[in-house]
């Protein structure tokens, strides 16, 4: 299966985009494990010919953020669109010719500008350094690098991104533990983001009771 984007991302006006997501994999159930793609693909012609950003066998089923500069594989225009694709195929002779289980998730697409390099945005993340328990009950501890940024907020999303939460940060040192109250939240997956002014940084979590 394959979902491109709906319509073409203008790009024009852009210097050094990115682009930044979230995705998860697993192909290593069933009769042929780790035998499927997991492909990423860039296109600035509208969809005619496509580039490959990702393309890999290895099962990750866990939460995995990628980011890309667009100009490592295709020069921005007014008419690009992305494609993931998590790849099922048959290879006749093989047990159930060839089906296996395959696993393919994909969220929080963003946009980039200015990205001289890949390495700025994913040094992002590191806002969070510690979330736990993994998965959480009815507290999550929150470890952030600092709290000291301008503006400093945290928000709480739930998988149709919606705001459920909007704790408050405490005064702890950097390095030390927030607890945050999450009885109010029912079991399921949950992003929590943190923003401050000109930044902003997600990790995931989940409650199970």
């Amino acid at each position: 299966m394959h979902h491109p984007a709906k319509r073409p991302i203008n790009l024009s006006g852009y210097t050094n985009p990115a682009f930044t997501y979230w995705r998860w994999y697993g192909n290593n159930s069933g009769a042929n494990p780790s035998a499927d793609w997991w492909q990423v693909q860039i296109s600035n012609n509208n969809g005619s010919t496509w580039v490959k950003v990702e393309d890999t066998k290895s099962s990750d089923r866990s939460w995995r953020r990628k980011a890309f500069r667009v100009q490592e594989y295709v020069t921005p225009t007014a008419n690009v669109r992305l494609r993931f694709i998590a790849s099922d195929s048959l290879r006749p002779g093989t047990d159930l010719n060839g089906g296996s289980l395959v696993e393919g998730a994909l969220d929080d697409i963003q946009l980039w500008n200015g990205a001289l390099n890949t390495t700025d945005i994913e040094d992002q993340q590191e806002m969070v350094l510690t979330l736990y328990p993994s998965p959480a009950n009815d507290a999550l501890n929150v470890v952030l690098a600092t709290n000291e940024l301008k503006g400093l907020r945290l928000e709480v999303y739930d998988m149709t991104g919606r705001k459920v939460l909007s704790p408050s940060v405490a005064n702890a040192s950097p390095g030390q533990p927030q607890q945050l109250d999450i009885r109010t939240l029912a079991e399921g997956n949950y992003l929590l983001r943190v923003i401050w002014q000109g930044g902003s940084n997600e990790r995931r979590f989940h409650v199970m009771r």
